[in-house]
Formats: structure tokens, sequence, C-alpha cells
């Protein structure tokens, strides 16, 4: 072959390859295209909401399988598949035991007789029949067995045990001892020297209830006792028992495991301003809050409540800045339901209540003096109870003292101080919702006196600008605002 032939030769297959290569990659590009409007098809099938058809061949779902709960150790793997076990039959668990220990290897045992509370020794034999037609994992058979039965069972790494009577102890948020209360009022004495007198007395006594409640469901031979001291409960019964007492432990904790915010805001105010307090708590911030009545309460003797407003609700400190507030106090607690929650705002003033002078045969005088205390300030005692859907009642308490004067006493060389107290007794019984706030108005004081040191006073400087004011005629109102506080965390 010579040279001319060879070049051509090679001409041709260059040529016949690069034709091939141009037909595969038209081949690809086609096939790329007609996948393209496949696919821009089924997109808008979908986006009309058709139905889309696949013709993929289908080659079934895995295996699934059904499982127990696991209690104790957990079972070996080969008793856990689909076709595990496969048991069908009529008998009791003594009859099911021994056809687990027949197919699995696994040693089954059946506890009928146990030790209760109080160290007795008692038989408690299962006397059930079952019909059992099933296949697969053995945890689910066993489950299925423990709840015809009213067993439970658990494996403890080489036999699984079927006990009928459970010892188990619960964790208690109830608090310690009881709430009681005593309330008593009495009128003025009147000529003959008596009065009326009223009183209410009682008791919140949570572990006497909840005792009451256990021993409507926890029947002999089952038994319970309840530590007060470690707040705890113990029960001995069937499962079907303990699943009875968890139902009202459930209860019980959410009910007091929720705190209970408490604040109290008391408003000293000038009796001629009480209508400029009652616009500074709907002004600025507040303006979307709506109080029906509240002008009317304060400037009367009167009794409101203001609607709670989520995140929005008013500041008690923020109004104690108005101008018609000549003093105020604020204290806060938190408590559990039905627990007394005590706050006390309180200054000691000391006075002299006694001088003696005497002379000694030298005509030398000595004065001794008795000085004693006189206290003034708040005194708030709050009984909260969670009612039905988180609203709460209220037992309210309060008790307002106020040292109006000193005056001076002298007679011949003895000198004593006579405090003026004046004292104010406040009860009231109130269901409220959470953020609800109550005002109660119209206790008048016809002067009072205020220093002006000490952050518990915000204005005592506008009343004629020196270290101490006075005013002639002044309202207490107390606001007393409840909430549930969160246990969420914030993160």
């Amino acid at each position: 072959m010579n040279l001319c032939t060879k070049i051509l030769c090679l001409t041709l297959i260059l040529t016949l390859a690069s034709c091939d290569a141009i037909n595969t990659a038209n081949r690809e590009i086609a096939g790329g295209k007609a996948i393209t409007e496949e696919l821009r098809s089924e997109n808008a099938k979908i986006l009309r909401g058709e139905v889309i058809y696949s013709d993929k061949p289908y080659y079934g779902e895995p295996v699934s399988v059904k499982l127990g709960k696991q209690r104790g150790k957990p079972l070996p793997k080969s008793v856990e598949k689909a076709n595990s076990t496969a048991f069908k039959f009529n008998g009791d668990i003594y009859a099911f035991a021994k056809l687990v220990q027949e197919q699995t290897n696994i040693t089954v045992s059946v506890e009928t007789r146990f030790t209760d509370l109080n160290q007795n020794i008692i038989e408690m034999p299962i006397l059930t029949k079952l019909k059992l037609n099933r296949s697969g994992a053995l945890s689910a058979a066993l489950d299925e067995v423990r709840s015809r039965t009213d067993t439970e069972w658990h494996y403890d790494g080489s036999t699984i045990i079927f006990t009928r009577m459970v010892n188990r102890s619960y964790s208690l948020s109830i608090p310690l001892g009881q709430s009681s209360f005593n309330i008593t009022a009495s009128s003025i004495t009147t000529g003959s020297e008596t009065s009326l007198t009223s009183s209410r007395q009682g008791a919140l006594d949570v572990w006497a209830s909840m005792s009451n409640q256990l021993a409507n469901v926890v029947t002999y031979p089952s038994q319970f006792q309840l530590d007060p001291q470690s707040a705890t409960l113990s029960v001995f019964g069937p499962p079907s028992v303990h699943q009875k007492v968890e139902t009202i432990i459930n209860k019980i904790n959410n009910l007091y495991n929720k705190k209970i915010g408490i604040e109290v805001g008391a408003y000293y105010v000038d009796s001629s301003k009480v209508d400029d307090f009652a616009a500074s708590i709907t002004s600025g911030k507040n303006t979307s809050i709506k109080f029906s009545g509240l002008a009317a309460a304060i400037s009367g003797n009167g009794v409101a409540t203001l609607p709670g407003s989520g995140g929005d609700s008013f500041s008690f400190r923020a109004i104690s800045k108005a101008e018609s507030v000549f003093d105020f106090q604020q204290g806060s607690a938190t408590s559990q339901n039905g627990v007394w929650a005590a706050i006390k705002i309180q200054k000691n003033t000391n006075y002299v209540a006694n001088s003696i002078t005497t002379i000694d045969d030298n005509n030398v005088s000595t004065t001794t003096l008795d000085v004693d205390t006189v206290d003034e300030g708040l005194s708030i005692s709050v009984l909260p109870r969670i009612l039905e859907n988180d609203q709460i009642q209220m037992q309210l308490t309060v008790v307002q003292k106020t040292l109006s004067a000193l005056d001076s006493f002298e007679a011949g060389t003895t000198k004593i101080q006579l405090p003026k107290i004046e004292a104010r007794q406040i009860q009231s019984d109130v269901v409220l919702t959470p953020g609800e706030t109550l005002v109660l108005a119209g206790y008048e004081q016809e002067s009072y006196t205020k220093a002006g040191e000490g952050p518990g006073s915000p204005l005592a400087f506008i009343f004629g600008g020196t270290k101490e004011a006075k005013v002639e005629n002044i309202r207490l109102i107390l606001l007393v605002r409840l909430a549930l506080i969160s246990n969420k965390v914030v993160r």
C-alpha cells in the first residue's frame, strides 16, 4: 500500500469517528431535551393538582415490625423480628410462659408471692384466661399479655419476669402542712358594752384531700402511704391501680407546680386629686387599656377590677410618679396554690413612753426614760387558690398603720410622748383572672406626714420644696395583681 492510500484510509477513519461522535452528542442532547420537557410537564400537572402516574417498577416497602415497650434490659434482637414468635393457644399466663421458653429459649417467671407495705406476705395468683393468635416480635406479645392480665413484665438480661403487684414511689409537689385561716370582725361597742362579731375560720389541708382521693382507687389488697416529710407517695398494687394513681398525681402536681406571683401597690393619694390618679392609669403607654368603672370606684368608696392586657400590663411603679400620688409602697411575693403569702412593709419609731425623775439625799436628781417602739406600715396576707380555667381565688387581709402624730405631755418634771396611731384593716375575697388587678379604694385619713428621705417617696418634695411634706386629707388606694408564672425556660 503506497503512502497516498494510507493517508486516504486514515482520513476516512477520522471522518467516520467524527461523525459517530456528533451523532452520539446529538442523541444525548435530544434525550436531555425530552427529560426536560417531561419534568416541565410533571411540574405543570403538580401545579394544576393533577395525578401523576409512574411507569417505574414497584418493589414493595421494608417490612415493618411492631415492637412492644422496652422494660428492663433490651430483649435479644433474634426475638424482635417479624417472624420471631408465633402464638396460637387458649390458656393462662403459665401456658404462655411455657410457649415463650420453647420458642426463644428465654426463661419466663411468674411472681405471685409479695411483701406489702406493712411487711406482710400475701399471695396474688393470676387466674385470667387467654386466647392468643398472633405472630411477630416477642415484646409486642408480652405487652398484649400484660394488658390482658393486669400485670407488669421486665427482662433482667436472662429471665422475663411477670408480676401482678408493683411497689412504686412518686414525688409530689404538695406544700408541707396545712393553711389555716381565722378572720374575725367586730363592730363598735355600744353603751351596753355589747358588739356584733362575725368570724370565719377553716383550713386547707391538701394532704388530707389527696388521702381521700387515693382511698377511692387504692383498694384492698392494694396499699398506699403518704410521707409529707419527703413529699413522696408509695403505692403497692397492680398496674391498673397505678394508672389511676398517676392520673390523680398528674392533676395534683400540675396544680401545685404553678407559681403564683403576687404584686401589691399602696398609693397614698391627695383626696382632691383622685380623679387625676384614675386618669394616670389609662394615660401614656396604657391608652389602649380600657377600665370601666375605675374613676367611680376610686372617687367613691368602691372596688373595681382592671382586666389584664397581656404583656402590656401597666406598671405599679410607673403610675406612682403621678402628681396626685403623695406616697407609695410596693411589695411582691411568690406562692403556691393554697399557701399563705405574707408581705410586710414596716418602719419603727422610738418614743419616750415614760419618764421618772428621782432626787436623792444629796439633792441630786436622776431621770430615767422608758423607750418604747411603735411600728407603722403595711402588713399584707394573701391566700391564693387556683380554680378551673386557671382563675385564682384570693383571700386578702391588709392591715395598715400610720403614726399620724407624736404629741408631748408634761406633768411636773415628767415629760412623755403620746403616739397617735391610725389603723385600717381591709378584708376581701375575690376571684381574679391571671393578670387582672383588684382596686380597693375609699380609706380616708385626715392628715399624713412624709419625710423626704428614702426610695419609697417619689414625690415627697413637691409639696413646698422642703424635706418633709404634709397633706391634710389622704386616700389609701390598694392595687393587687395576681399572675401565674410560667415554668418554661426562656432561652
